[in-house]
């Protein structure tokens, strides 16, 4: 949520940077939105990725990566800038058909101030590390299963094989869970 947030803020930024691009020192800004966006769009992709990643069964968590992405750089891309573009041609374009930049610059940074307030206040997500270090745990004892394969040595039960001293339930391809002893399951 944080790192979320802190997408949003670099959002304000960017736009308000925008907005005083034509002031006398307006290249400053213009360079300051850059840096700016870098932030804001990574910070915003990795956050979102990360929420994905420990919210989502695995069986659909790359769909639920593609969803993601086709809603912010595809749809959610197209419809703002549709959206945007009225907005622009309805509100901030003079009769002579000159555009007020100021103002428009100024009012997205706006609307992304009161997204981010929002998101702040309704957004409630409960962080539990050690159920995401489980699942990383599990998810690297089946990667280096895969990579040190050579190093495996199968016990009698198709269905447990040791692995670096400790014994690994597995089921084709997935990794269950590890136990401390062929006889005690946890």
């Amino acid at each position: 949520k944080n790192v979320m947030l802190f997408a949003l803020f670099a959002w304000v930024l960017r736009y308000g940077f925008f907005a005083f691009g034509m002031v006398p020192m307006g290249s400053v800004f213009i360079v300051l939105s850059c840096i700016v966006y870098g932030m804001a769009f990574d910070f915003f992709l990795i956050s979102g990725s990360m929420y994905i990643e420990t919210t989502t069964d695995s069986r659909l968590r790359s769909s639920a990566q593609g969803l993601f992405i086709m809603m912010t750089n595809g749809f959610g891309a197209y419809f703002g800038t549709m959206i945007s573009s009225w907005v622009i041609d309805c509100y901030f374009t003079f009769s002579d058909g000159t555009i007020n930049w100021h103002f428009t610059w100024i009012t997205f940074s706006g609307y992304c101030l009161v997204v981010a307030v929002l998101f702040a206040v309704l957004f409630k997500h409960e962080h539990r590390p050690e159920e995401i270090n489980s699942q990383l745990t599990k998810k690297q004892t089946c990667i280096q299963l895969r990579e040190w394969k050579r190093n495996v040595v199968a016990s009698l039960d198709p269905l447990r094989i040791t692995f670096k001293n400790k014994n690994v339930i597995v089921n084709r391809t997935r990794c269950w869970k590890l136990i401390s002893s062929p006889n005690s399951v946890q």
